[in-house]
């Protein structure tokens, strides 16, 4: 499927959209004083509204299509954490998790981007065609998934539509392109992840059971007789 520069494809799409919810997410919220909580479904439809509508025949996802050659799924899912949280929600990622992207997306741009900067030799992005990166993807997904981390979550999604895209032959329209690597990493990520990766451990939670008692006050001594 060939799309004009322009044209946004559905990821950048989305991006964008969530960008621009929380962008006005937090305006609303600076104006008010962080005294309510704007709601979900109002701030995604205005945000929609404002960024998917044409301006002189182009929309604010055009534009940031003819400025980009794309996004990864992981920085999707970054900022939907990031737009559910100054919505007031509790977002799905722990730092833990967010430490994993960090690691990953640093790991990745260093596998990547030195061979299209011409830094080295090498072209690496031809293997995001071949078979065993997918498979050392797959490895790397159920180890995320073994460990409990809300990556390997978001690595099964972008298997999947990687998967459906290069099967179905881009039909899907969620990117022109049908590389491993442009659904697992894009530059804005990996410029995120350096502080990702370097984030504190999630404090330990306090036992339960010890959250259950009770706080008794110190026996007191009977009076003397």
């Amino acid at each position: 499927m060939t799309r004009h520069l322009l044209s946004p494809t559905l990821l950048t799409e989305a991006l964008v959209v969530l960008l621009a919810t929380w962008l006005l997410a937090g305006m609303l919220r600076l104006a008010l004083r962080g005294k309510t909580v704007p709601r979900l479904n109002g701030m995604i439809c205005t945000a929609a509204l404002l960024v998917l509508i044409p301006w002189k025949g182009v929309s604010a996802a055009g534009w940031v299509a003819g400025a980009t050659a794309g996004f990864s799924i992981p920085l999707l899912a970054l900022v939907a954490h990031a737009t559910g949280r100054m919505l007031g929600y509790r977002g799905f990622l722990r730092t833990s998790d967010l430490r994993d992207i960090g690691r990953g997306g640093l790991v990745l741009g260093v596998l990547l981007y030195p061979s299209v900067l011409g830094w080295v030799e090498w072209d690496s992005y031809q293997f995001g065609w071949m078979a065993y990166p997918d498979l050392l993807c797959l490895i790397w997904t159920l180890h995320l998934l073994i460990r409990g981390s809300q990556l390997g979550w978001i690595l099964v999604l972008t298997l999947a539509f990687w998967l459906f895209q290069t099967l179905t032959g881009n039909r899907l329209g969620l990117m022109e392109s049908t590389n491993l690597w442009d659904y697992l990493v894009d530059p804005v990520l990996v410029l995120v992840s350096i502080p990702l990766a370097f984030l504190k451990t999630d404090p330990e939670p306090e036992p339960r059971h010890l959250e259950a008692q009770p706080q008794n006050p110190p026996e007191q001594a009977p009076p003397a007789a």
